[in-house]
């Protein structure tokens, strides 16, 4: 029991003895309590001479001893100073490591420590019985069960001090204290949240261009798509053996031809009365190869599903044939023929095949091995709100290749195979390690692990680097990449001749975007470690010329705008996807030193020696800023995961 406990049970009938009252012969003494009660109440400064019993407190123990000596009252009458014996109730939860002040058991308290800092309190009569409760302390609700234990304290009953005096009747105050149950707040700590996966790659998806079948987008697109589980399916071969042909002829002034749900209409090598099919369609033509070739897999529609659903194929490594349009452009009424059971159809204009290989939420994208590119990786990339709107527009038509089980690979691998792989080794199996990319086509790596799990995405190990997916692994398809910066419209085209097919050592170039067609800049020439590097519009300034340093195996990439080209270089400011480009000092640091990789004509990329798949990347058409130095901003270079987009490539000049 506490000092802040005791002010609240203040002995008050002791102060409403009349402070005059009595014998005036003993006036002195009466002055005497009275003073002493204004000490109390006032919590006055100490006074040696009111302190009757010697207990360095001016209290109301004083008061009884003036008291006994004005009416002569014996001390046997009396308790001196007795001990407040306390009795607490106390409620703990069970196993409780928590310490309370309040659950302090068997405590004695005297005079000299309780009644010191007595404060005012409402004066209680002979008869009253006051019932003082500390604040309870505040109660955090828990699921946890609570177990009670109650605790006590003494074995005597709230103590009774009686007072006697002459002037007034006994007054006996009845104090009784009662600590409040204390609850002990027990915090959980909830598990973290399972972190889900917002992006991924179908990793070698091996491309196959629509060229030569100008109708032939569907057909193209289940070559991709078979070929992904191991086949070597020809595309023409697809067309014009496997797949449900009917022409489309014009007689009387009217056409007639199939239903193009079941069967291809037209020819895919042409362009004229020439139109395509869908899913029932392309199901049977799968089906047909499958047969011929003596495999069990089959085609599976999966038409109707949503465009959010189907992302959830490309989590297990299924590829995605999907019925759009070309770039996404918004269909249109078409032609109308007679079908030879009589019914009418009507085409829609704008009609292609894409193959859903992968998607990143963060950015709302989603990436299609696009037969009508034929140049890059064949990779587009469209705003998924974009895609889900064409989609639903074409009917929600879509399919896959059902092989029974659809995570097994074709191809089966086994602990200690010699293998060769290019792109990404994560550090977990899990795919949330760190990443380290190896490039180098010619250089066998062992399978040393091999997880059995399919929910697993990385369930191969290699040589103890790390864990790959297992599809990358049984296709062996080198793959430069699996990154995810794409310019915001497909550009296919080659560096112009100027462009340098050899670069050589000491010699300074103007170092020049291919998507954008912008030179490489420092900040106005700024020669201060950490300006920016971005891109601008030509303009042959020194702040746009670079003086390659050649290392053994790297290259450094010197600013003629510093010390003409002998002092500050460009540099990575981390080693991460997304880093910022700008200049600073020569360390010899990893990320100072460059390697080029010609991927189209006397086009380059530019990557890190120690990270080949981060490269120089360009964010859009834009002049750069100084202050514009995320991934994000206008016309900034930055480097970030190849996928061979053109603004990933630069050429010299």
């Amino acid at each position: 029991m506490h000092k802040k406990t005791i002010r609240k049970i203040l002995p008050a009938a002791l102060l409403t003895v009349p402070l005059l009252a009595g014998n005036l012969t003993n006036a002195s003494e009466n002055k005497s309590v009275f003073n002493m009660k204004l000490l109390i109440l006032n919590k006055a400064q100490y006074e040696p001479a009111y302190d009757i019993n010697g207990n360095s407190t001016v209290d109301v123990f004083d008061i009884i001893r003036v008291k006994q000596k004005q009416y002569n009252i014996g001390s046997s009458s009396i308790v001196s100073d007795p001990p407040v014996t306390t009795t607490v109730t106390v409620t703990l939860p069970a196993e409780s490591t928590e310490s309370h002040d309040t659950t302090t058991v068997s405590e004695e308290v005297t005079s000299e420590t309780t009644l010191s800092d007595i404060t005012e309190a409402p004066v209680t009569t002979a008869s009253q019985e006051t019932t003082v409760s500390e604040t309870t302390v505040p109660v955090t609700t828990t699921e946890l069960p609570v177990t009670t234990t109650v605790i006590t304290t003494t074995e005597v009953p709230a103590t009774t001090t009686t007072v006697t005096t002459t002037e007034a009747p006994a007054v006996t105050t009845t104090i009784t204290t009662t600590a409040a149950p204390v609850t002990t707040t027990v915090t959980t700590t909830a598990a973290p949240p399972v972190t889900q996966k917002t992006d991924k790659k179908i990793l070698n998806v091996r491309h196959v261009s629509q060229k030569g079948l100008p109708t032939g987008c569907e057909a193209t697109g289940l070559t991709i798509t078979i070929n992904w589980y191991g086949y070597n399916a020809d595309k023409e071969d697809i067309a014009m053996t496997y797949m449900p042909r009917q022409e489309v002829v014009y007689r009387n002034g009217q056409l007639y031809g199939p239903d193009f749900m079941t069967t291809f209409a037209g020819n895919p090598k042409r362009d004229g009365l020439d139109y395509g099919c869908y899913i029932p369609c392309m199901i049977t033509t799968v089906n047909n190869y499958f047969n011929a070739v003596g495999s069990s897999y089959r085609g599976k529609s999966i038409s109707g599903t949503e465009a959010e659903d189907l992302l959830s194929y490309i989590d297990r490594n299924i590829p995605v044939a999907v019925i759009a349009t070309p770039d996404l452009i918004t269909p249109s009424r078409g032609d109308s023929w007679i079908t030879p059971d009589g019914r009418t159809v009507t085409w829609q204009k704008g009609h292609h095949c894409l193959v859903l290989i992968g998607y990143d939420k963060t950015r709302s994208k989603v990436y299609f091995s696009d037969p009508a590119r034929s140049a890059g990786n064949g990779v587009s990339v469209f705003d998924f709100g974009r895609f889900k709107q064409i989609y639903d527009m074409k009917g929600k038509n879509a399919m896959i290749i059902d092989t029974g089980s659809v995570n097994v690979p074709k191809k089966t691998l086994k602990v200690g195979d010699k293998v060769h792989y290019v792109g990404w080794i994560n550090g977990a199996s899990e795919g949330n390690g760190n990443e380290i990319y190896v490039d180098n086509t010619e250089k066998e790596y062992t399978v040393t692990f091999i997880h059995t799990s399919t929910a697993l995405p990385n369930r191969v190990c290699l040589d103890q680097l790390g864990w790959v997916s297992i599809d990358a692994i049984t296709q062996n398809t080198a793959y430069y990449g699996n990154g995810n910066s794409t310019p915001s419209e497909p550009a296919e085209k080659n560096p112009p001749s100027t462009a340098v097919s050899e670069i050589k050592d000491g010699n300074v170039y103007n170092i020049v975007n291919l998507y954008s067609d912008y030179f490489l800049n420092v900040d106005n020439g700024i020669d201060k470690d950490g300006t920016n590097i971005y891109q601008w519009r030509p303009d042959q300034s020194t702040e746009q010329k670079f003086k390659m340093s050649a290392d053994s195996d790297s290259w450094k990439i010197k600013s003629m705008s510093s010390s003409s080209g002998s002092n500050r270089m460009i540099t990575a400011s981390a080693t991460s996807d997304g880093a910022n480009v700008n200049l600073f000092t020569a360390t010899n640091n990893v990320t100072q030193q460059w390697v080029l990789k010609k991927i189209r004509g006397n086009a380059f990329c530019i990557g890190l020696k120690a990270y080949p798949g981060y490269v120089l990347t360009v964010n859009d058409k834009s002049n750069g800023t100084g202050s514009g130095t995320s991934n994000t901003s206008a016309g900034n270079v930055f480097i970030s995961k190849y996928t061979g987009a053109d603004n990933q490539l630069w050429y010299f000049q």
